[in-house]
């Protein structure tokens, strides 16, 4: 941390790929082969404020050394393998 000193520093996370929610919804429900749920996308308005597109800024984080070593669906794959095991 003392590259960037000290205190309470707000750090958003992430990668140069970015993902919508709607995508990793679609995603999510093929990864668990889920035939049940019926995803509705904008059958709901937009709230006021709702955050389109998050505008992170990764130049902290990669300062730290972070980097994101694996991409979305393998972490997805990842975690849902990891909670079936623990489901048991």
């Amino acid at each position: 941390i003392s590259k960037i000193g000290s205190g309470y520093h707000n750090i958003d996370l992430g990668s140069s790929h970015g993902i919508s929610i709607k995508d990793i919804t679609k995603l999510l429900k093929l990864l668990t082969n889920n035939k049940i749920t019926e995803l509705k996308f904008g059958a709901l308005s937009y709230r006021n404020n709702e955050v389109m597109n998050p505008n992170l800024d990764l130049i902290l984080i990669k300062e730290l050394g972070w980097e994101s070593k694996i991409n979305i669906e393998d972490g997805l794959k990842n975690i849902i393998d990891y909670e079936k095991m623990n489901l048991k």
